[in-house]
């Protein structure tokens, strides 16, 4: 009986002892795997902005060019270099301008 009786007693003890180990074991395992996926986002962070700076970059040696500023200037205001004519041609707007009842000759506009 007392073989048995300690054999039962080992059982019990390693089944606790793994219950422990495991249980201790959990908490650095979680947050190992927390730690590798905030260093996944961060990388992918990483590499957005790396992109972002790549095109910001490009942009900065494109409005370094000459030619590159005076085709903006003309898209954007309307520049026209000296020497050159320019005409704009205005086209009336498709919508019926409201006049003021009255104007000019005090005439009713709906009759």
């Amino acid at each position: 009986m007392a073989l048995r009786h300690r054999r039962l007693v080992t059982t019990m003890g390693l089944v606790a002892g793994s219950g422990v180990v495991a249980f201790v074991v959990s908490f650095p395992v979680r947050d190992i795997l927390d730690q590798r996926a905030e260093t996944r986002a961060s990388l992918d962070r990483q590499a957005a902005l790396d992109e972002q700076i790549d095109r910001t970059r490009q942009r900065i040696d494109r409005l370094e060019d000459p030619e590159e500023i005076r085709r903006l200037a003309r898209e954007r205001y309307g520049w026209v270099p000296p020497g050159v004519e320019s005409y704009r041609v205005i086209t009336p707007s498709a919508a019926a301008v409201p006049l003021p009842y009255g104007w000019p000759l005090l005439v009713d506009p709906i009759s």
